[in-house]
């Protein structure tokens, strides 16, 4: 739920940065649009993992979600420049802490059985 709302919050602020970034920095504005995409993308990510709790033959798709979207963070240090640093963390940390949630559900829910 942590991750829904603040991705909602963080893609329109992303999207208020593109005109600054576009004017600062050569690829800022197109680093900063798919940051954007990729707050939507964890949006998806989110309701997968609402939707699929307390399913233990879901849990590897809620892992798959969430591995796309922390490679597609990485990849998007390059285009985003000065604006990692304002637009990433609350990604990088609320995806990490997702994986965590999840494997540590599993393998709770695995033990259970």
């Amino acid at each position: 739920m942590i991750m829904l709302i603040c991705s909602l919050t963080m893609m329109w602020w992303c999207l208020n940065l593109i005109d600054n970034a576009a004017l600062e920095y050569t690829y800022g504005g197109a680093g900063c649009f798919a940051a954007a995409m990729l707050y939507i993308f964890s949006i998806v990510t989110a309701i997968a993992g609402l939707r699929c709790a307390r399913k233990s033959c879901k849990y590897s798709w809620c892992r798959t979600f969430g591995y796309i979207q922390l490679i597609a963070g990485v990849l998007l240090l390059l285009p985003l420049q000065f604006y990692v640093a304002i637009t990433a963390p609350p990604l990088v940390l609320l995806t990490a802490l997702y994986l965590f949630c999840v494997g540590w559900r599993e393998k709770w829910t695995v033990s259970e059985v």
